[in-house]
């Protein structure tokens, strides 16, 4: 299949990684909140709703954060995958199903790349957020 290159995620999209930058991401600090809020029903396993079905929910509200927007999960594009032609296109927007995302974040040149991860991977990353027992929240500025 053909991989879409993304050079200039949206604003919700949840992009993985590591660093200030990215724990400041304004779709992984929703990210964040939307799976916040999950945390404590996951980790009591309350009987009436199973574990999957709460990391079904988290990822069913990050995804549709916005009327007629999808937001995607995102790694950085690594050099080495790409020895073909992968359709080496700016998709900031979702345009192959016909929803428009939300603003893209302006990227400067010689910005990472992206590639969009499958629900697997995404589920996976909400699974180890939510048994995760510590509550990450951004860095705070620093008083002055």
């Amino acid at each position: 299949g053909i991989m879409l290159i993304i050079t200039a995620p949206n604003q919700l999209d949840v992009i993985f990684g590591r660093g200030k930058s990215i724990l400041r991401y304004p779709g992984n600090v929703r990210y964040r909140d939307i799976l916040t809020h999950l945390k404590a029903a996951y980790r009591n396993g309350q009987r009436c709703v199973s574990k999957q079905q709460i990391v079904d929910e988290g990822m069913d509200r990050i995804k549709h954060g916005a009327p007629g927007c999808t937001v995607r999960f995102l790694k950085e594009h690594a050099e080495e995958e790409s020895n073909e032609d992968h359709g080496d296109r700016d998709h900031s927007s979702n345009e192959e199903d016909g929803e428009s995302g939300p603003p893209a974040v302006p990227s400067p040149p010689g910005a990472p790349r992206y590639v969009e991860v499958d629900n697997q991977t995404a589920r996976k990353k909400i699974q180890h957020f939510l048994r995760d027992p510590k509550v990450r929240s951004p860095p705070r500025a620093a008083a002055i």
